[in-house]
């Protein structure tokens, strides 16, 4: 295996154990990206990673329907939640000594389970 010379690792919303619970979330996710591409996503997804003053920030340019576009074929985004449902969320992570820093916000609610993150 060729080495990789890694200075640090980022992950945003992605320390997860697997259960049903992550499975169902991430199918139902892709699912809704086929649908309605990245606007629907953030709809879904934001009021349970964001806090209260932020949704009323964003509020005025979230929940438009014309907003919910299928994404073209390609979309990163949607290849990105697609790789999701094959990703080996069973990794050791303590095979890994490096920097890391885990980004989940203390509001999330989906993803920030300090158990699982601990």
């Amino acid at each position: 295996m060729e080495k990789i010379d890694v200075k640090g690792l980022v992950l945003i919303n992605t320390l997860r154990k697997p259960s049903l619970r992550l499975d169902w979330i991430n199918r139902a996710m892709v699912n809704a990206a086929k649908l309605g591409g990245s606007a629907l996503i953030m709809d879904m997804g934001m009021p349970v990673i964001a806090s209260p003053n932020f949704l009323n920030k964003v509020r005025s340019n979230a929940l438009v329907f014309e907003n919910y576009k299928p994404p073209e074929k390609h979309d990163g985004m949607l290849k990105l939640m697609e790789g999701s449902l094959s990703a080996n969320w069973s990794f050791d992570w303590s095979k890994i000594n490096i920097p890391t820093l885990v980004m989940t916000g203390h509001l999330d609610k989906m993803f920030g389970i300090q158990e699982e993150i601990k």
